[in-house]
């Protein structure tokens, strides 16, 4: 893919039990038509820099994200359909989702949420943050600081997803957006 960039930062000593791995991601012209986000032992943050994401389950229609989680899951999940051109991924390790969201990871087992929903409006303010940013090394310094005072200073337990509509529906939080649940777990791995 000609003109892809892909900027990487070894993520700060005191987050590294949290997150894994810290990267971005600008595509010059038109994304992929289809990229697939394949299961792996952490969960995905994505905050977009220009446009929504389009996920999708297999088999399943395409629900566009600002900034989104996507949880542990056994299916590789369709982006697609999608503006998205630009934007941060944050791997994080099944500990992050308790310090950095407020949520034991197997709320967001086989899931992907809208950020807002779990963090509130401080999500979107990051958001805002990042798009303002004009290079990746000063965004990628935003996150870090985002994640070492979130960590330390939320002590409170957030309102996380409710179980309700498992199992590949959509499902909706009362005053909140839509969110996409994979289907019950088969014996093997998935994905197309």
């Amino acid at each position: 893919m000609t003109g892809f960039e892909y900027h990487s930062r070894r993520v700060h000593p005191a987050l590294r039990p949290y997150v894994a791995d810290l990267t971005g991601y600008a595509y010059p012209g038109a994304p992929p038509a289809l990229h697939r986000g394949l299961p792996s032992q952490y969960l995905t943050l994505v905050i977009t820099l220009d446009e929504p994401l389009g996920l999708a389950w297999p088999g399943s229609p395409v629900n566009t994200f600002e900034t989104v989680v996507g949880g542990l899951h056994s299916t590789a999940v369709h982006i697609s359909q999608s503006p998205n051109r630009s934007g941060i991924q944050l791997a994080l390790r099944p500990a992050a989702a308790r310090s950095l969201l407020g949520l034991p990871p197997g709320e967001l087992a086989s899931m992907v949420v809208e950020l807002d929903d779990i963090l509130g409006r401080s999500a979107r303010v990051v958001s805002e943050q990042l798009r303002e940013a004009p290079t990746w090394a000063e965004r990628f310094d935003l996150v870090e600081s985002v994640c070492s005072s979130t960590g330390r200073t939320s002590p409170r337990r957030r309102r996380g997803p409710s179980s309700a509509g498992r199992g590949g529906d959509s499902a909706r939080l009362p005053g909140r957006s839509a969110y996409t649940i994979l289907p019950p777990r088969s014996g093997g791995a998935g994905g197309t």
